[in-house]
């Protein structure tokens, strides 16, 4: 039994992002570039160039999804996961991904490639989300207990 408390733990931990993402930085306006309708259950290698449309939304505190476009659409409700993703919930759409990460540098200001369903679950689509009007952004881990990694990305939007 002890074997196997740890043997779940270990894989618990294998299992960690390196995101360590603040909700104010997720805080703001949102640009998430979806994709065609799909029967796939794995998003992992979509690309952001396969964009069907776009949909903007201002992620505020203390948990309001205001669609900014396109136009008329429901506003909803959004969450944090931990530290190292979000759930938004718009109409009749969820959307979930996981912050943008490689090894053990992350952004804050893009997700990976994430899943939109619909809420009767009849219609899923991938998805990236950029996040608007950042000047700079950084993530970093520590390597160990005397150094860290530091990564800068500009946006020029």
């Amino acid at each position: 039994m002890y074997k196997l408390a740890i043997a779940a733990m270990a894989a618990t931990t294998l299992a960690d992002t390196p995101a360590n993402c603040m909700v104010e930085e997720i805080y703001g306006i949102w640009d998430f570039h979806i994709g065609s309708e799909t029967d796939k259950v794995n998003c992992e290698n979509w690309s952001i160039d396969d964009t069907e449309h776009i949909q903007t939304i201002n992620l505020r505190a203390p948990n309001v999804a205001e669609v900014l476009s396109p136009e008329n659409q429901e506003n909803g409700h959004w969450t944090m996961i931990y530290n190292e993703g979000f759930e938004v919930n718009v109409g009749t759409h969820s959307f979930f991904a996981f912050v943008w990460y490689s090894g053990t540098d992350f952004r804050c200001t893009d997700t990976m490639p994430g899943y939109l369903s619909f809420w009767a679950g009849k219609e899923r689509r991938c998805f990236m989300g950029i996040k608007r009007n950042q000047l700079k952004t950084f993530g970093f881990k520590k390597e160990n207990k005397n150094s860290c990694r530091i990564t800068w990305r500009v946006h020029l939007k």
